[in-house]
């Protein structure tokens, strides 16, 4: 992300806070369930910023900030309930990451977010990936769309 969508989401971080702060319960981030995300973003504050917003979700949030090294990660075994990858990645794109975690047997199903300054919707889905965001225009959205697909087949709580 260059200077100018740096400054963009900047100008944008009210609206990021104002309708994130909505008080309501999270099943997905306590309980039994802790749900578990790998970001993989190369913009320092961005990748601050979005790790904070979902760890007030009570999501567990691992965070990684080159293409190559999130390929490691989702080739091993830790579990990661939610992918999100942002596109224009050192070492290898966001797009490569979502096609070659389509591969591997133990992420063919995990839901994948692809959050981009670039507009590549109809690659992403091509790719794989399971929902395409915008930023920082989509920014509002990335907690509401990640709570319903880490929500999906997930035990309530309470339940064995």
């Amino acid at each position: 992300m260059g200077e100018r969508e740096n400054a963009e989401l900047n100008n944008h971080q009210g609206d990021v806070v104002g309708p994130l702060n909505v008080s309501r319960p999270n099943r997905i981030g306590s309980g039994d369930f802790q749900a578990k995300l790998l970001h993989v973003e190369d913009h320092d504050i961005v990748a601050r910023m979005t790790k904070e917003m979902l760890e007030c979700e009570g999501w567990e949030v691992e965070t990684c900030s080159d293409g190559e090294v999130a390929l490691e990660k989702i080739s091993g075994q830790t579990r990661y309930d939610l992918l999100l990858f942002d596109y224009d990645l050192p070492g290898m794109n966001g797009l490569a990451l979502v096609r070659r975690s389509r591969k591997l047997a133990h992420r063919s199903q995990t839901p994948i977010v692809v959050l981009s300054a670039t507009t590549l919707e109809a690659a992403a889905r091509h790719a794989g990936a399971d929902v395409f965001l915008l930023k920082p225009q989509d920014i509002g959205k990335l907690v509401e769309t990640i709570m319903c697909l880490v929500s999906k087949d997930k035990p309530e709580s309470g339940s064995a």
